[in-house]
């Protein structure tokens, strides 16, 4: 809304030209998912030494840290679970493949509006070596396992993000898989090559980011 791009306007004017302040570091913390990684780290860069080491500094320091961690072009971090099946999985076992993880969960209704879309890549594209590995950032066993049979989509990897299944109830945080790519929102999909480079990541469920996925694959196994 106009209102809403004319607030943020003003946020960022504050931001440039009070650079000390701790006001600013919590407005770029705040925007985190609202502002582009080159605004915020401009204007990380900007602020003074007092306010990027406060509070709301250090957490978009960690942010921005994460984000260039998870960059394409970077290497993919590596993981293992337990999937669906109670089988190990291992994000080195697809090695040679491409991979596209699908970071979703059964609340997240843009998440599983994603699905029809993700079954026809992964029917149009598994011959020629794509693989799926949807991550759920689900904490219950009960809702997550509903909604993969709901959605028909148990012939996809499936696995949870920060809870093992013989554990379950056992919270991991520092280790959840979101946490090491940097997820932020739900969907956010990020595809691996065969060497385990990131060579594509979108946040969101959007016409113009299903565009773009498809040209992605289009030109990796024409």
């Amino acid at each position: 809304s106009l209102f809403s791009q004319r607030l943020s306007s003003l946020e960022k004017q504050f931001v440039y030209t009070h650079p000390e302040s701790v006001i600013s570091s919590s407005l770029l913390a705040l925007n985190l998912r609202n502002w582009s990684f080159d605004t915020i780290m401009r204007m990380y860069t900007s602020l003074s030494p007092i306010a990027q080491q406060e509070q709301f500094g250090r957490i978009v320091d960690k942010w921005l840290k994460l984000e260039l961690e998870n960059a394409v072009g970077r290497p993919a971090k590596y993981f293992e679970a337990i999937d669906i099946k109670g089988r190990k999985l291992s994000l080195s076992q697809f090695e040679g493949k491409y991979v596209l993880l699908d970071f979703w969960a059964s609340w997240c209704v843009p998440c599983r509006q994603s699905f029809p879309v993700l079954k026809q890549w992964y029917s149009n594209y598994h011959s020629k070596g794509l693989e799926v590995i949807c991550i759920s950032e689900d904490e219950s066993l009960e809702l997550w396992q509903k909604a993969v049979l709901s959605e028909d989509i148990a012939h996809l990897n499936q696995v949870l993000s920060g809870f093992e299944i013989s554990k379950i109830g056992t919270p991991a945080d520092s280790s959840r898989i979101s946490a090491r790519y940097g997820i932020s929102s739900f969907p956010t999909k990020v595809l691996i090559d065969k060497g385990g480079l990131i060579i594509g990541r979108w946040s969101g469920e959007s016409i113009e980011n299903t565009e773009a996925i498809e040209r992605k694959f289009a030109e990796l196994f024409r």
